[in-house]
C-alpha cells in the first residue's frame, strides 16, 4: 500500500515503518535486505517504499559496518585547534598501512 501525502494515516504508517527500521538496524548493525523486504511483505507495502525510507535517513545503513571507524571533528573549535592537519595525517597513515581512503572501508570492513 503506497502513502501519499493526502492518504489518511500516512504518517503514522511512515513513524510505524521508521520504528520498525530501527529494530532492525539496532539487532543487526544495518538493515539487511532480507529483513527489508521481510517487512515490506509484514507492513503490505511495496520494497520500493521501505527502501526510500531506509536510504532517505542517514542514520540507516544498507551495507553491514566496518568493525573499526574514525571519524574526525571538523567543528571550529577543532578546526583551530588543528583537525585538518590531524585528518591529512590520519588519511595518509591510513591508505599507507591498510589501503583505506576517506569514505571507504578496507578489506573484509574492518576499518573505515
Amino acid at each position: 500500500m503506497a502513502t501519499t501525502p493526502d492518504r489518511p494515516g500516512c504518517h503514522a504508517l511512515d513513524a510505524s515503518l521508521i520504528e520498525r527500521l530501527h529494530a532492525v538496524q539496532q539487532r543487526h548493525g544495518y538493515l539487511p535486505r532480507a529483513e527489508l523486504q521481510q517487512l515490506a511483505v509484514a507492513m503490505q507495502r511495496p520494497l520500493s517504499d521501505v527502501m526510500g525510507v531506509a536510504s532517505f535517513y542517514h542514520l540507516f545503513r544498507l551495507v553491514p559496518p566496518p568493525l573499526h571507524r574514525c571519524v574526525v571533528c571538523r567543528g571550529t573549535a577543532c578546526f583551530v585547534r588543528g583537525a585538518e592537519r590531524l585528518e591529512v595525517g590520519l588519511r595518509q597513515s591510513l591508505v599507507a598501512q591498510h589501503g583505506v581512503e576517506r569514505g571507504t572501508a578496507s578489506r573484509g570492513r574492518r576499518n573505515s
